[in-house]
């Protein structure tokens, strides 16, 4: 399962019946939401730091339903503002600054910076590899 701040993926153990699975039901806070015959799902266009319900239901190939499933509970990721701090190494004569506690996106994910540092150029300090420096969000 990946949660952003707008979109939520989904995926399930296949049900077994013994006519075969035909399609799965979402639902998102008890609304359906899709049918798909795959065991996952991505629920797209959601709004950031918010709480969402999901259950889903198989059908078989002859129309019997299952029950619905267990809920889940995801709540979405906080929303990055706009004009995203993508992270980069700077040089020996134009260091980067990264201030503690703030964001900054590399390889499309968010870290936060856990120490004011300047990065000289040292890519071994980048937010995935610096661990005492950067913390993913």
């Amino acid at each position: 399962m990946n949660v952003t701040a707008n979109s939520v993926a989904l995926m399930w153990g296949e049900s077994q019946q013994e006519s075969g699975i035909k399609e799965y039901v979402i639902y998102r806070n008890g609304e359906k939401i899709a049918v798909t015959k795959e065991t996952f799902y991505t629920d797209k266009g959601l709004k950031a730091n918010t709480n969402y319900h999901y259950q889903v239901r198989s059908i078989s190939s002859n129309g019997k339903e299952s029950e619905l499933s267990n809920v889940l509970t995801v709540t979405t990721k906080q929303d990055i503002a706009q004009g995203e701090n993508v992270w980069r190494a700077g040089t020996r004569t134009n260091p980067v600054l990264y201030t503690a506690g703030e964001i900054v996106l590399h390889n499309g994910r968010y870290y936060k910076t856990l120490q004011t540092h300047y990065n000289y150029g040292d890519t071994t300090w980048a937010p995935d590899q610096a661990v005492i420096l950067f913390a993913l969000i």
